[in-house]
């Protein structure tokens, strides 16, 4: 078996790290949370809810600013 040279194995080192990135991108918003919106002021003008169903409702106004907190789905 033939061993890899070093920048043949950092190559695929970063392809698998690229991947991994892509994929937890790609899987973000699939379970429920509650995104929270802030204005420049600090407070909150916007609400986002992510569904056990995947779906989603949003009231109010979006921003660049916001936090995510995650939730459980109940047991069924």
């Amino acid at each position: 078996m033939r061993i890899p040279r070093r920048s043949t194995l950092a190559r695929l080192l970063g392809i698998a790290a690229l991947v991994l990135v892509l994929a937890g991108t790609a899987s973000a918003g699939r379970w429920p949370y509650i995104q929270t919106f802030y204005d420049e002021a600090g407070n909150a003008v916007g609400w986002q809810i992510g569904h056990c169903d995947n779906s989603y409702s949003f009231h109010g106004v979006r921003t660049p600013v916001y936090t995510i907190e995650r939730l459980q789905c109940p047991d069924l």
